[in-house]
C-alpha cells in the first residue's frame, strides 16, 4: 500500500523519490506557462517554505523541495535563452547560406540535413536549420556547404507540434532545395561521431545488400532503428501499433529486452544474460547512430533491465525518475516538446509499474519463451502511452495487443538470426544469403499479420481533441489508483 506519512518523512528512499520529482515538476511548470507570471511566486514560496521547514519541523529535506521546483524552473529558462538573432530572422528573404552539418543524413527521396555554425550573408547566425535536398546528393556528417534559399518557418501539421519538436533540437527554420548544394569543406567533425556515422551506414548498407527488399527495410529497423519502409507496409504497422518494432524507442529496447532475457535463461546462466543483454544495448546504441533518440531508447532499456535485476537492492521507483531527471537537466526541453522522449518515458513506466499489475491477470498465457511476458509487457506499454498517442497523433489502434501478441515474441528470434546471417555473410557472402532465408521467413509472418490485421475496417480509427482529453483524465486517475496500490516490489522479487 501507499507508504503512509511518517514513512515519506523518515525514509530515504521516499525523500530520494521527492527530491527528484520537485526537479521535474520545476521544469515541467516553465514547460507549460510563462515565465513572466510565476518567477515571483516561487521565489518566494521556495525561500518561505525552507525557512519554516528548516526551522519549525527541522526537516531540511521539506525544505529542499521548494529549492529543487526553483532549480528546474531554472534549468529551463537557462535553455531558451538566446544568445542574439537567429536564423528565423531571415524568414521569406533570398539569402546565401553556410553551414556545417551535424547530422547522418539518410532519405529514400530526400535527405534532411541539419546545420548548424551558420553564416547567412557572411553573418554569423544562431540556431540550426533544417535542409532538404534530393537524396542522391552525396554529403555526410562534417561537410560544410553553401547554398542559396528562401528559408520558411516550421509549421505543425495534422495537430502535431513539429515546430516544437525542432525547437528543441535548436532548428527554427526551414530550406527545400531541388539542386544540390556546393561542398566547400568534408571531415570537420568529431572523429568519435565520424566513426559511429560511418559503422551505422556501412551496416545500413551491408543490411541492404544481405536481405532483399522490404525485409532489408525491416531488419535494418529492427537492428539499428532505421525506418525506411515502404509507404503502404508502413501504414500496415501504424495501423496495427506495430510502429515501435522499428523505431529507436525505449518501448521496443526494453521490450526486445526482457523477452530475450527470458530465452536466454533456457540456456546460460541469468547473471550472464544480464551482462550480454547489457553489452548488446550498448553495441545497439553505438551502431545505430548514437543520436539523441537512439541514447534515449538505450537508457529507458537500461533502465527496466537494472529494475529486474537489482530489484531488491535499488527502487526502481528511484531508478526511473533519477533517470528521467538526469536527462532532463540536460534536455529540459524534452519534458513539453519531444514526442519520443514522452513514448519512451512513459513507456518504461508502464514496464516497470503497471506490467506488475497486469501480470497477475494473465495467468492462463503460456510462460514458455516470454509469450506472456510479451503480452504483458506490450499491453502495458501501450497502456502507459495512450495519451501521448491520442492527444499527438489523433488514433488510436484496436487491434495493437493482438498485433503484438502475435509478432512480439518472434522478435528478439528474427533479429538474432539476423545478426547471425550478416556475421557469416562477412566471411562467406553465400552462406550470409543462405542464412538469411530463416529471418526472412519470420519476417514474412510479420508482414502477413500486420497487412491481415490493418485490412480489418475497425482495425484503427480517429480520435477527436476532446475525447482524448477526457480520455488523458480518466487515465491518469487510474495512473494515480495504480500507483497507490501497487506492490512493485513483489514484481521485482519475482522477476
Amino acid at each position: 500500500m501507499f507508504p503512509n506519512k511518517k514513512e515519506l518523512l523518515t525514509r530515504p528512499s521516499w525523500q530520494f523519490f521527492f527530491l527528484c520529482f520537485s526537479f521535474i515538476f520545476g521544469i515541467a511548470i516553465h514547460s507549460w506557462i510563462e515565465v513572466q507570471i510565476l518567477t515571483p511566486f516561487i521565489i518566494f514560496a521556495a525561500l518561505y517554505l525552507f525557512c519554516s521547514a528548516t526551522l519549525v519541523s527541522r526537516s531540511i529535506w521539506i525544505g529542499l523541495l521548494p529549492l529543487l521546483v526553483f532549480v528546474g524552473f531554472g534549468v529551463y529558462e537557462i535553455q531558451m535563452i538566446n544568445y542574439g538573432a537567429g536564423i528565423e530572422q531571415y524568414i521569406g528573404e533570398d539569402v546565401r547560406i553556410e553551414g556545417f552539418i551535424s547530422n547522418n543524413p539518410k532519405g529514400e527521396e530526400y535527405q534532411e540535413l541539419v546545420l548548424r555554425d551558420l553564416f547567412v550573408n557572411d553573418i554569423s547566425t544562431i540556431h540550426a536549420l533544417q535542409l532538404w535536398v534530393p537524396a542522391h546528393s552525396s554529403f555526410s556528417y562534417g561537410d560544410i556547404i553553401a547554398f542559396s534559399c528562401i528559408p520558411s518557418s516550421i509549421e505543425p501539421f495534422d495537430g502535431f507540434r513539429y515546430d516544437r519538436y525542432l525547437a528543441q533540437r535548436n532548428i527554427t527554420a526551414s530550406c527545400f532545395l531541388y539542386n544540390e548544394p556546393r561542398r566547400i569543406e568534408s571531415d570537420n567533425g568529431n572523429r568519435f561521431l565520424t566513426f559511429i556515422y560511418n559503422a551505422n551506414n556501412k551496416l545500413e548498407s551491408h543490411i541492404r545488400s544481405t536481405f532483399h527488399e522490404p525485409h532489408g527495410a525491416l531488419t535494418s529497423g529492427l537492428l539499428i532503428g532505421s525506418k525506411r519502409l515502404p509507404e503502404n507496409l508502413e501504414e500496415d504497422f501504424r495501423r496495427t501499433g506495430l510502429s515501435h518494432i522499428i523505431a529507436a524507442s525505449g518501448y521496443n529496447v526494453a521490450i526486445v529486452s526482457v523477452v530475450l532475457l527470458i530465452i536466454l535463461s533456457y540456456f546460460i546462466k541469468r547473471q550472464q544474460a544480464y551482462a550480454l543483454i547489457w553489452f548488446g544495448i550498448l553495441a545497439y546504441m553505438f551502431l545505430a547512430g548514437a543520436d539523441a533518440a537512439i541514447v534515449r531508447a538505450g537508457v529507458m532499456g537500461l533502465i527496466v533491465l537494472t529494475a529486474k535485476q537489482f530489484g531488491q537492492r535499488i527502487s526502481p521507483r528511484n531508478l526511473f525518475v533519477f533517470t528521467v531527471a538526469i536527462l532532463l537537466a540536460f534536455f529540459p526541453t524534452w519534458l513539453r516538446d519531444d514526442v519520443g522522449f514522452q513514448l519512451s518515458a512513459l513507456a518504461t513506466f508502464g514496464l516497470l509499474f503497471i506490467a506488475p499489475r497486469f501480470e497477475s491477470r494473465f495467468v492462463f498465457v503460456p510462460k514458455e519463451w516470454g509469450i506472456c511476458e510479451s503480452l504483458v509487457s506490450s499491453l502495458a506499454a501501450i497502456f502507459a502511452t495512450l495519451p501521448i498517442v491520442l492527444i499527438q497523433f489523433g488514433q488510436f489502434s484496436i487491434v495493437a495487443p493482438i498485433a503484438n501478441l502475435l509478432i512480439l515474441p518472434f522478435i528478439p528470434f528474427i533479429m538474432l538470426a539476423s545478426a547471425i546471417a550478416l556475421g557469416a555473410s562477412l566471411f562467406i557472402p553465400e552462406l550470409g544469403w543462405f542464412l538469411s532465408g530463416i529471418p526472412i521467413a519470420f519476417e514474412s509472418l510479420v508482414f502477413l499479420v500486420a497487412q491481415s490485421l490493418s485490412d480489418l475496417s475497425f482495425a484503427s480509427f480517429a480520435v477527436s481533441k476532446p475525447i482524448s482529453v477526457f480520455v488523458s483524465l480518466l487515465w491518469l486517475i487510474s495512473i494515480i489508483w495504480v500507483m497507490i496500490n501497487m506492490k512493485y516490489e513483489k514484481y521485482a522479487k519475482h522477476s
